[in-house]
């Protein structure tokens, strides 16, 4: 029987929060478990001590340095990479577990990194990543801040996945990381570039994101996933500042770079809401209900069904056509019937049907 032997590598700091959940839960998944403390001032060694040798490395803002000097401690034939904040279901580690006696032989494994799940736990905000990779010189990291390891040999996709669950932010950690390196004088590269203005983005520096993005989308290097998904901020941010023309645009120049997918489709329906023009709307709303998932880097799940269905029976019931808004009412309340905001629109229709009976009866 084929055996793989795996190191899980881990670099922590400060995680005696969430720390043992994770390695509690995923010890007897692997050979050989590596932690990497980068400075904890909390009970974070002492815990990872009763799972792991626990080495000390000193933290230089660049977490590839670090991720590569916990990858150099590994001797198993491969290397798994977690956070201290994921975690994994028994599930995914009865898979995992699976894969490790199976005929396959892969140079990189991708697994499904879930960031978010809907109100029935079905994975709803998700994305693709490198997880396990063959312990060889290919296996590096790079990139001082949002690091990745290039997928190398034969790719192969797995069925068990990782959940990110934080429970707290990492506040403005990478923002300033980003804003040392341009002091500095680095210079960003186009994946550096992108997630730089995502990191402004998120702290609302919103003219700042702007400007960078505006740069990023001109790139002729950039991978176009990213370049699509820095459209997708530029609309939000135009829509935020109320410019609903120029956010439309933003989304029109996006459907130049690959074929839309049902985000972009909402998009354009919610700038063509917030502008009072409810048929536009509704035919962009109709639209995303028939996009084939693109699994095309971040995927968000939301925009395929329940979004879109929320907003047509918002914009149908604006129009006056009743029928139709409740129609799409209950599409949606066949999946989530708990969801708040569809228990509101319950009640809406309920009490609407009984002043419109009232009202026929005073007649």
């Amino acid at each position: 029987m084929i055996y793989k032997t795996i190191t899980l590598a881990m670099i922590v700091k400060n995680e005696q929060q969430v720390i043992e959940r994770l390695l509690k839960s995923v010890y007897s998944a692997f050979d050989q478990i590596v932690i990497v403390d980068t400075g904890s001032t909390d009970n974070t060694r002492k815990i990872c001590a009763k799972y792991s040798t626990v080495y000390s490395y000193k933290w230089t803002d660049n977490f590839s340095e670090a991720r590569n000097f916990a990858f150099s401690k590994a001797t198993c034939q491969y290397i798994m990479w977690l956070d201290a904040d994921d975690i994994m279901d028994q599930s995914s580690i009865d898979k995992l577990k699976q894969w490790k006696s199976s005929s396959s032989n892969p140079d990189t494994v991708m697994a499904k990194y879930v960031a978010s799940r809907d109100i029935n736990g079905d994975a709803s905000v998700w994305y693709y990543r490198e997880r396990i990779v063959r312990n060889c010189l290919l296996a590096c990291w790079q990139g001082v801040i949002h690091e990745a390891i290039a997928p190398f040999g034969e790719v192969e996709y797995a069925n068990f996945e990782v959940e990110h669950c934080p429970i707290a932010a990492h506040t403005s950690r990478n923002l300033r990381i980003f804003r040392k390196m341009i002091k500095q004088g680095a210079t960003l590269d186009e994946r550096m570039t992108y997630y730089y203005a995502r990191e402004l983005y998120y702290k609302a520096y919103y003219s700042k994101a702007l400007a960078v993005l505006k740069k990023f989308v001109k790139q002729p290097n950039a991978y176009y996933v990213d370049t699509i998904d820095a459209y997708k901020i530029i609309c939000r941010i135009y829509m935020y500042k109320e410019k609903y023309r120029l956010a439309v645009k933003a989304v029109l120049d996006s459907l130049l770079v690959d074929y839309p997918d049902a985000e972009q489709c909402c998009l354009l329906g919610d700038a063509f809401l917030q502008q009072n023009d409810l048929e536009c709307a509704k035919r962009w709303y109709v639209l995303a209900l028939s996009c084939q998932n693109t699994n095309r880097g971040f995927v968000n799940n939301t925009y395929g069904f329940y979004y879109p269905l929320m907003q047509l029976c918002l914009t149908c019931d604006r129009l006056g056509q009743r029928e139709q808004s409740y129609m799409y009412h209950k599409m949606v309340a066949q999946k989530y019937p708990d969801d708040p905001s569809v228990v509101y629109n319950e009640q809406y229709f309920q009490n609407y049907d009984k002043m419109n009976c009232q009202t026929k009866c005073n007649t």
